[in-house]
């Protein structure tokens, strides 16, 4: 059954979808962009706004909110700071714990304390449960295994902000209907098409695809040229309900995430890393894959932008409709998971 249109750009839904399935499972971030102490990332979901950062205790995960006048301590996004308030210098350690609160009275600070929440490193991959559960990311290792990855520190970064719902860019990247019509320039030149051959199988909260071009577009052939175990394929995970995975060619490796900010405005964050087969080629071959693929993705993710916000206006009128298609399985099983997830939080 497909999800209600109406939840696309209703605050309420909007609501009920951070604290029933984002809080629940929530990635954070690639354990590889946390190799220094104090490096951190820190954002806002819904009502919560928290910050993941690398201490001399591990990489943990607090409420960014000072506890003196509830000024945020890190500034939103990434970055290397001491975990100390710009506002007055109230500062805090590994633990969260009040460490300086300079020219303050001991006996006017009574919670001394950030909340915290559970962290939990799988395959390189951090995950956070917001609502103080432990998530659960058991398949996780299984999934990244099955399309070929190995996570490494990112080759390069990228942010962009998308006026619409998140659920229209999950449902976007799911398909590949649309190749022949949004991405004529980069996936269908790339051999990839609407008409590939498309293998999918799913597993509770993990969505796994591969994509296999036709015969008459197969460049396995020039691939191999190159690197040798490599092949002309793209292999797709998505882990519920914000992380995409992607391996292309056995060369690259692609990860995004998102984080709905209200009803219509979802931020897409992603970034490229080099695979095994990629890292063994001499440095000019990996420097010109390496830039061929971040040329490819920041095209492909503004084709894809341009579509889903026009699909939110359109989605937002009282003229809306759906009609999925077989070739949109996926995206029909991503509705069926979300209504029954919706469902029972209820």
């Amino acid at each position: 059954m497909p999800i209600d249109l109406r939840s696309y750009s209703e605050r309420s839904a909007f609501d009920q979808e951070i604290s029933s399935l984002f809080e629940q499972r929530f990635f954070v971030g690639n354990a590889a962009s946390f190799k220094e102490i104090d490096t951190y990332k820190s954002f806002a979901l819904g009502k919560k706004i928290v910050t993941v950062r690398k201490t001399a205790a591990g990489i943990k995960a607090f409420a960014n909110v000072c506890l003196h006048r509830s000024n945020i301590i890190d500034p939103l996004g990434e970055g290397k700071r001491h975990f100390s308030c710009g506002f007055h210098g109230w500062s805090y350690d590994a633990n969260g714990e009040l460490s300086l609160a300079p020219f303050s009275e001991r006996s006017c600070i009574k919670n001394r304390n950030l909340a915290s929440f559970p962290i939990i490193e799988s395959g390189g991959l951090l995950f956070t449960g917001l609502s103080g559960a432990l998530p659960i990311v058991d398949k996780v290792p299984g999934a990244l295994e099955k399309i070929g990855m190995t996570v490494s520190a990112p080759f390069h970064k990228e942010h962009i902000l998308h006026k619409c719902n998140w659920k229209l860019l999950v449902e976007n990247i799911l398909e590949s209907y649309h190749l022949n019509f949004v991405h004529r320039n980069t996936f269908l030149k790339s051999g990839f098409t609407s008409t590939s051959i498309h293998e999918w199988a799913a597993e509770d909260y993990v969505n796994l695809a591969s994509i296999t071009p036709l015969p008459s577009t197969d460049k396995t052939t020039a691939i191999r040229r190159l690197a040798r175990n490599a092949a002309h394929v793209y292999r797709h995970a998505y882990i519920f309900p914000n992380l995409f995975i992607s391996n292309t060619n056995d060369l690259v490796g692609f990860i995004s995430h998102i984080i709905p900010l209200d009803e219509k405005t979802t931020q897409l964050s992603w970034e490229l890393f080099e695979l095994p087969q990629l890292f063994a080629l001499p440095a000019p071959v990996r420097e010109h894959v390496r830039n061929e693929a971040i040329q490819f993705s920041q095209t492909t993710l503004e084709e894809d932008r341009t579509m889903v916000e026009s699909c939110q206006i359109g989605i937002s009128s009282e003229m809306r409709s759906v009609q999925l298609q077989a070739i949109e399985d996926r995206v029909s099983h991503f509705h069926d998971f979300y209504n029954r997830h919706m469902i029972h939080a209820q």
